[in-house]
């Protein structure tokens, strides 16, 4: 374009064409809840967003800033891609962990697949983990509780406790050694 008339005029007809987008009735897009603005609206991004753009969205549920970067199912206002709606917050094992545990980081903890957990000082409310299962993959898992930590799983458990104690309870008891079994203490009692 030679033309000076020209000379400032930016091509802006992709941007309308992604614009004019619409998605189906009732269909979902994953999206990524990226901030919140100033009057603390959600700021979403989707794939169909014309060059990532955060769009301000509406949502069905209570969001915190704790939900930033996490993934969220995402409908549109007359399928408009500029209007989202957060319908939900994707599932992901990962975050049931660490609403529940925090990872820490410790002095002893120099290697770097050492993975520190510590319980939070302030008691958080009990989940249902009956269904869940924790897969923790390194070298090393260290779990700290500041009273007691228990291991359960039907009629078995393992308890350590604060003064020290290791407490093993369980229907049936075996020890097994390809090597020496000792049993150390100050004393040892059998029944």
């Amino acid at each position: 374009m030679n033309n000076p008339i020209f000379e400032n005029v930016e091509l802006t007809a992709e941007v309308e064409e992604t614009s004019a987008v619409k998605v189906a009735q009732g269909e979902v897009l994953i999206g990524s809840l990226a901030a919140f603005d100033e009057h603390g609206k959600p700021l979403v991004s989707h794939p169909l967003a014309s060059n990532g753009a955060l769009l301000t969205a509406i949502t069905t549920l209570a969001l915190s800033h704790q939900h930033i970067g996490r993934q969220v199912a995402l409908m549109f206002v007359n399928g408009e891609l500029k209007q989202p709606i957060i319908v939900g917050l994707i599932h992901n094992p990962l975050y049931a962990l660490l609403d529940n545990l925090s990872v820490a980081s410790s002095e002893e903890a120099t290697e770097q697949d050492t993975v520190v957990f510590e319980l939070p000082l302030p008691a958080r409310e009990k989940r249902d983990m009956s269904s869940e299962t924790l897969q923790v993959d390194g070298k090393y898992v260290h779990i700290v509780g500041q009273e007691e930590i228990t291991l359960s799983c039907g009629e078995a458990s393992i308890t350590l406790t604060k003064a020290g104690k290791i407490l093993l309870r369980g229907t049936y008891l075996q020890s097994r050694s390809s090597g020496v079994n000792r049993i150390l203490g100050g004393s040892v009692q059998v029944n």
